[in-house]
This record gives structure tokens, C-alpha cells and sequence, in this order.
């Protein structure tokens, strides 16, 4: 077996082993690369091409298959031609054209041509130039491809399979968030191990959606005020050290209770102006903060009090669960079917946590890397790998929320109601910190204030 096809087989078997919802079909070399090997690129797929590709300014990026094809002879040898009558189309067309290794190699218009749906799919083109311009993987991407790396120009062999391997490894690692790594951060992964080029300058370019990750890592994602976006902590106050103003407008009688982000949308609930729960908007926007879209609302009822929309949601296997212990609207996210359920048990750390408990909606409970937070009245604990839990903080509430490694937390007198302490924990090294301290008021938590 060839050093090449070690490595695509490796880093295939690896994503296949690490992600249950990819299996590795198979590693085509040569003379298995046919035409018809390309018309079966489908969806949900990781496509890695490590071979032969090329450039001009007719064709543009093409791609070298193993199928034998002497342009000379399909031309000027009519038995020859007959033999292979049936690229003719192709090869008129411009399809596909001849190399000068007698190969046939496929262009944007065959992809264009042949290729169905490639929706949720990843492809790496580890071949020369197939990045030198767009033609080539707009193609891809015009097929529902998610995202597509192409390199810029002729490559190193030995450059050229160590990325594909090392962003491959990237995009199975996880983050400090417990998230596997986006392709753009899998890139520089791979970058900062390989170096940012060839000793020609050559090097592969991300086209699409850099923020893909090949899964969402499973669990519970509880909204918060304090949450991280793209690696970057953002708060819904403002005024926060260490946090960025959450950038969403709201009228002015209205404030952002909570957010967080999930799968490429950042959700987050707006509510109506005072110190109680009353009517609240659930939304969802795109990271560069547009395309707000409203996904649901809880009007209070003047007389009543129902139904009273809650400040916090959680998102559990693709369905965000939003409301109050009297009505729950569940949300698929991927179909947006919306209905009424009630809040699933779920499992962290060894605990069971019943969904019918309205804690489920609260800031009092947040999980990180499976290790679980919680407060119980006035104190700050965490569940050790043991099953024990283990006190952090005295006169302690989770008011803030995890991002990039911390949890942040308030800290204030229960019996004197002074001021309150917003702090934070890192995650990693157990250190802790205090940030900022204001007077409480009523309503909420005791350093937001809601």
C-alpha cells in the first residue's frame, strides 16, 4: 500500500471510529477512479482526493482520474475511437479533457453535469490548483456542499497529505468547550503543526462554510447570559470584564434574558421590561448577527399570569425545549416542527436530572466536559468523577454561565443582600477570580438584576 493511501485510510478509519454517524466505505487508488466513482459522491459524506490536478484559463481547476484516455489516438485512430466513442460527449463538451499522462481528468462542467445532491458533505481537494480560482469547487458547492478546500496552487506531495491528515485530526478533536473543532480552526491546526505553505508558497484555502464541524458533540446546551460564540465571550448585559456586548438590538422596553449558540445559529430569548417573568420571544440569528428570525413567543395573560414565558431554554439532541412547568414548546431544529412536550430526563457526570423539575430551566445547573455545576440554596458545587460533590463557593449562584473555559458565577451576602460579586472560575486549573461588584436589586439574579 502506498504512503498516500496510508494516510487517507487512516485519517478516514480514524473519523469513522471517533464519530458514530460516519463509516468508511472505501479508499479508490488509481485505475479505481473512474467516472463513475465521481458520479456517486452523494450526501452527508467526507470526500478526502489526494492525486493529480491541474489548471488553465479554458478549463480551469480539473481533476485527474485514473480512466486511461490517449487524446492523440480518440482522435486521429478510428478504431481506437470506436473503443471509446463513449467519452465523446464529455470530451466535446468539455467535461473532460486529456492529460498529457493519457488520463482523463474532469472539469466544473462534469461536476455540473453529473453529479447529484452532495447536501451535508465535506470534500477536500488534496490535488494541484484545485483552489487557483472558483470554477472548480463552486461546483461542489453548488451541489449542497458545505464546504470545500482546494489548494492554491501546485503543491508538495509530502505537504499535501500531511494537512489533509492533520485537519482531518483536527476536526475530531475538541475544543476547551467540549466542541469538536470547526474546519477553519482544524485548518490552523493543521497550519501551526505544517507550516502556513510548501517551500513554494503553496498552500490549501477554505471555500464555503468554515464553521462546519463534522458532529455536535452530544449533551445538554443550557442558555445563559454569559455564553461564547465563535471563541469569543459575549454577554447579554453590558459593562461585563472580560465580555463583549451581545450585538442584537431589541426595542427599547425589551432586553435579552439569555442566549446561546448551537450548530451555526445563536438563540436567544428576549423579554418585557420589569422585574418578574412576563412576556418573552424566542429568536435565533446567524453569527454575523443577521437574518434575525422569531421562532416562538409566550404572551402573559394580564389577569392570570399564563402563560409566562421563562428567561432560559435548553437544547437537547437537536430540540430546544423553551417555556414554563405549565407549557413547554419543543423545537425541532432541524425541520422546525414545533409542539408540546415536557422537558426529557437527561444524564451527566452519573446524575439523572428529571424533566419535570422547572430547575431544568434555570441558571442553577450547567455542564461542562460532562463534569456538572450546580448551586443547592447558597453554595457553588460540582459532581467529581466519583459521584461526590465537591464545594467551590460559599453564598454562590450561577448567574452567569460557561464560556471558553470558565463559569461564571455571583457571589453575595443571602442574609444582608449586599452587593453582589460577579466571578468566574477557569475550568481547567480550578483557579478563581473576581471580576466586578454592584448593588443588588430585586428580581432575578443577584449581580444581573433581571
Amino acid at each position: 500500500m502506498s504512503a498516500a493511501r496510508e494516510l487517507l485510510t487512516a485519517a478516514q478509519k480514524k473519523i469513522a471510529s471517533e464519530l458514530d454517524e460516519y463509516s468508511f466505505v472505501n479508499n479508490y487508488d488509481d485505475e479505481q477512479v473512474t467516472l463513475d466513482t465521481i458520479k456517486n459522491f452523494g450526501e452527508n459524506q467526507v470526500i478526502l482526493w489526494h492525486g493529480h490536478g491541474g489548471y488553465n484559463t479554458k478549463t480551469h481547476s480539473f481533476l485527474v482520474t485514473g480512466v486511461p484516455l490517449d487524446e492523440e489516438a480518440f482522435l486521429l485512430d478510428p478504431i481506437y475511437y470506436i473503443k471509446n466513442a463513449k467519452y465523446t460527449v464529455d470530451y466535446l463538451s468539455g467535461s473532460i479533457v486529456c492529460t498529457n499522462l493519457g488520463r482523463i481528468a474532469v472539469t466544473y462542467k462534469y461536476i455540473d453535469d453529473n453529479i447529484g445532491s452532495l447536501e451535508n458533505s465535506f470534500i477536500y481537494l488534496g490535488a494541484c490548483e484545485t483552489g487557483k480560482d472558483t470554477y472548480l469547487v463552486n461546483s461542489f458547492l453548488g451541489k449542497g456542499a458545505e464546504a470545500v478546500v482546494g489548494n492554491s496552487d501546485s503543491i508538495e506531495t509530502k505537504y499535501n497529505q500531511n494537512m489533509i491528515m492533520s485537519v482531518c485530526n483536527g476536526l475530531i478533536t475538541k475544543d476547551d468547550n467540549n466542541n469538536y473543532m470547526t474546519l477553519t480552526d482544524a485548518m490552523e491546526y493543521a497550519f501551526d503543526i505544517n507550516g502556513a505553505s510548501d517551500s513554494n508558497g503553496a498552500y490549501p484555502i477554505i471555500f464555503g462554510d468554515g464553521d462546519i464541524r463534522l458532529s455536535e458533540t452530544d449533551g445538554i446546551t443550557f442558555s445563559s447570559v454569559i455564553g461564547e460564540v465563535n471563541g469569543r465571550i459575549y454577554c447579554a448585559r453590558n459593562n461585563i470584564p472580560t465580555c463583549e456586548y451581545l450585538p442584537i438590538e431589541t426595542p427599547a422596553d425589551r432586553s435579552i434574558a439569555s442566549f446561546c449558540y448551537y450548530d451555526g445559529y445563536v438563540y436567544y430569548i428576549v423579554s418585557e421590561g420589569g422585574t418578574s417573568d412576563y412576556s418573552t420571544w424566542l429568536y435565533r440569528c446567524k453569527t454575523d448577527w443577521t437574518e434575525n428570525e422569531l421562532l416562538a413567543d409566550m404572551i402573559s395573560d394580564p389577569v392570570t399570569g399564563y402563560s409566562v414565558g421563562n428567561r432560559m431554554f435548553i437544547i437537547d439532541d437537536d430540540v430546544l425545549y423553551y417555556g414554563t412547568s405549565r407549557k413547554v414548546t419543543a423545537i425541532d431544529l432541524k425541520t422546525m416542527e414545533q409542539s408540546e412536550k415536557t422537558v426529557p430526563s437527561y444524564t451527566a457526570a452519573g446524575n439523572t436530572y428529571s424533566g419535570s423539575a422547572k430547575s431544568d430551566y434555570s441558571g442553577y445547573i450547567a455542564i461542562y466536559n460532562d463534569t456538572v455545576f450546580y448551586t443547592d440554596d447558597r453554595n457553588l458545587y460540582m459532581i467529581t468523577d466519583e459521584g461526590e460533590s465537591r464545594l467551590l463557593a460559599s453564598d454562590a449562584y450561577i448567574d452567569g454561565g460557561m464560556a471558553c473555559g470558565y463559569l461564571y458565577y455571583s457571589v453575595y451576602n443571602y442574609e444582608n443582600y449586599n452587593d453582589a460579586t460577579l466571578c468566574r472560575i477557569n475550568l481547567s486549573t480550578g483557579a478563581t477570580e473576581e471580576l466586578h461588584s454592584k448593588p443588588v436589586a430585586g428580581g432575578g439574579g443577584p449581580y444581573f438584576n433581571w
